[in-house]
C-alpha cells in the first residue's frame, strides 16, 4: 500500500470531490463552486493520484463514485461537518454563550439538503445564547449514547421508538415523512410506471441484522405481510452507511425513511405514502437541562 502524505491533500480538494460527487458532473461542479472544469478535474486527478484510489467511474460525462469513492465521500463529509460544527461551537464559546446540547443525528444525514440537518439548523437560529454541539453516528450507537446520558438527544427515524419503550424517554417528531423502498436500477420494478408494495414480492431486501435492530427486521416483516408476502433477505447489515453501498452493488431493494438520501439517478425511491414515518427528537426528562427544555418548548 502507497503511503499517504496529508500534506498533499487540502480541505479545498476534499470540498471539491465532495462537490463533484453530489453534482455528478465537472462541469455542473466547477459551476456550483466558481472554477473552471478543468481545475475540478486536476483536483479529482490530484487526489486519485495521491490517494492511489479510483474515486469515480466516468461514462459520457457522468460521474458514479466507486465502492472506495463512496466510503471516502461517506467520511469525508462526515469529517466537514464536524469541523464546521466545531468552529461554530468555538466561535460561540469565545462570545461567552455557555449553555449547551449535544445532539445526535444519524450518519446518514450528514448532506446540506438533508431534511433532518436543514430542521435542526432552524432550530438552532432560534437560540443565540445555546451552543448546539452535534455528533453523526448510526442510529444504534446514537441510542446506545441516549441510554447511558452521553447525549442529551437524539434525532431518529420513529421506527426506532418501539426499542425505547422500557425507557422514560419522551420524543417530538420535528419533520414528517413515510417509508420508502429504494431500488436500484437493476431490478425490473426499477422502470415500473407506479409501483406498489406488492411489486417487491420477488425481491430480496437488505437488512439491518436483528441483533442491531430488532424493531426494522419487525418493521420489514409487518409491511410485506401486509402485501400477502415475507421479505427475502440477500445479506444483513450492521450499519445505515452499508445501505448505499449495497444498492450500489446491486444486492437488493432497501426498506428506509423517505427521507434518508439514498436515491440517486441509478436508485429509485418508492415513497409508500400508506406508511408514515418521520424524524423524531428523544430525550429523557430526568436529565434534561434548561437549554435542552427551552429547545423542545420551542418545536
Amino acid at each position: 500500500m502507497k503511503s499517504i502524505d496529508l500534506k498533499n491533500i487540502k480541505l479545498s480538494q476534499i470540498q471539491i470531490f465532495i462537490t463533484a460527487a453530489e453534482c455528478g458532473n465537472f462541469t455542473s461542479a466547477a459551476e456550483s463552486l466558481f472554477v473552471t472544469q478543468p481545475m475540478i478535474t486536476k483536483t479529482i486527478q490530484h487526489l486519485e493520484r495521491e490517494l492511489n484510489i479510483i474515486l469515480f467511474v466516468r461514462n459520457r460525462g457522468k460521474l458514479k463514485l466507486t465502492p472506495a469513492g463512496r466510503e471516502l465521500y461517506n467520511k469525508f463529509k462526515n469529517l466537514l461537518f464536524q469541523l464546521e460544527d466545531s468552529i461554530e461551537t468555538a466561535h460561540i464559546l469565545q462570545e461567552g454563550r455557555h449553555s449547551k446540547v449535544t445532539i445526535g443525528i444519524s450518519s446518514l444525514c450528514i448532506a446540506n439538503n438533508d431534511p433532518g440537518l436543514k430542521r435542526l439548523k432552524q432550530i438552532r437560529s432560534n437560540f443565540d445564547d445555546i451552543t448546539f454541539h452535534t455528533e453523526s453516528n448510526n442510529m444504534a450507537v446514537l441510542v446506545d449514547k441516549l441510554i447511558s446520558g452521553d447525549m442529551d438527544a437524539i434525532v431518529v427515524s420513529k421506527h426506532i421508538l418501539p426499542k425505547l419503550k422500557g425507557f422514560n424517554f419522551k420524543w417530538i417528531e420535528i419533520v414528517s415523512s413515510c417509508l420508502a423502498i429504494f431500488v436500484p436500477d437493476s431490478s425490473p420494478v426499477y422502470k415500473m410506471k407506479n409501483p406498489t408494495l406488492k411489486d417487491f414480492k420477488n425481491e430480496s431486501f437488505v437488512a439491518f441484522s436483528p441483533e442491531k435492530d430488532r424493531d426494522y427486521v419487525n418493521l420489514l416483516d409487518d409491511i410485506c405481510n401486509k402485501a400477502g408476502f415475507s421479505p427475502k433477505i440477500s445479506c444483513y447489515i450492521d450499519n445505515e452507511m452499508s445501505f448505499k453501498i449495497n444498492l450500489m452493488m446491486d444486492n437488493g431493494v432497501v426498506l428506509a425513511d423517505s427521507l434518508v438520501p439514498l436515491d440517486d439517478e441509478h436508485i429509485r425511491k418508492v415513497e409508500l405514502k400508506d406508511y408514515p414515518n418521520g424524524l423524531v427528537m428523544v430525550w429523557n426528562p430526568l436529565n434534561c437541562s434548561d437549554a435542552l427544555n427551552r429547545i423542545i418548548k420551542s418545536i
